[in-house]
């Protein structure tokens, strides 16, 4: 595995070739011209970076940090497979640990990055810091919160934003809880599904997309796979929404659209079984 000694991390530094007594690189060579390409299309203003100066914020400062094909520091498990790599690697983890420096501000990832000083390992540090933001005990209070708010959340009167508002909110914090947590303990997609209908099934229009679903898997077709559940959702949530905006003087035609609704997801649920 690749290592960043103290010998080794300036990033103006060249690393030694492998065995004992070997010739040293040439001075020009591909490697050394894309690692002097790399340092001459980087911002070094830490301005033009984002900060982190709160754990709870860490999701957004993660998404969007990567920048500057430095997608490998990134990468808790990647390691140069040879010297000419390693020499491009070792410029990115220096970059990418300057920018590191005034950029972490909270409490944790100031001492994480103050530990990595003599070596400048982003790498490490970058690991350090998603292990924190994701198992902490703010953090998993954090995690505890959203998982209530997936499990309680109800489409009702309570609701002031739109139909597609709501489902569009759900999907945000299910996302969120999943970037927290392990992938052998995120939640099954069709207990998923099943959390989001029940988030809904107090829209009777809503509903129907469930009621219809359980219909066809009575006579024998496979129920609805979570993202295709959630492909009909949002079709009729936007249906539903554009009906709110019919005057009330047209009652009758309201109640025709809302059949039309119920029949359209029917006919396109039946379409997904075949």
């Amino acid at each position: 595995m690749f290592r960043i000694s103290n010998a080794t991390t300036s990033t103006h530094g060249t690393l030694p070739t492998e065995g004992s007594g070997a010739s040293p690189r040439p001075a020009i060579s591909t490697a050394t011209y894309t690692a002097h390409d790399f340092k001459k299309s980087i911002c070094r203003d830490t301005n033009a970076y984002p900060v982190l100066k709160d754990d709870k914020h860490w999701n957004n400062w993660n998404r969007s940090v990567f920048l500057h094909d430095v997608s490998d520091v990134f990468d808790r498990t990647y390691v140069p497979s040879t010297i000419d790599g390693a020499t491009l690697f070792k410029e990115k983890l220096g970059f990418v640990y300057s920018m590191f420096n005034p950029c972490v501000q909270t409490a944790s990832g100031k001492s994480i990055v103050r530990y990595h000083k003599e070596n400048y390992n982003a790498q490490a540090v970058y690991r350090k810091l998603e292990h924190h933001a994701k198992m902490s005990t703010k953090a998993q209070l954090a995690k505890d919160t959203l998982m209530t708010d997936l499990m309680t959340s109800k489409l009702d009167s309570s609701w002031r934003g739109t139909n597609e508002g709501f489902f569009l909110m759900w999907k945000e914090k299910m996302r969120l809880f999943e970037d927290m947590t392990p992938n052998n303990h995120r939640y099954a997609p069709e207990i998923k599904r099943s959390m989001l209908e029940n988030s809904v099934s107090l829209v009777t229009k809503l509903n129907s997309v469930k009621n219809i679903s359980n219909q066809l898997v009575a006579i024998g077709n496979p129920p609805l796979e979570y993202e295709a559940y959630c492909d009909l959702l949002i079709s009729a949530s936007n249906q539903l929404d554009k009906l709110k905006q019919v005057p009330t003087n047209r009652s009758k035609r309201h109640v025709n659209q809302t059949i039309l609704v119920i029949f359209v997801l029917k006919k396109t649920i039946m379409d997904m079984a075949t």
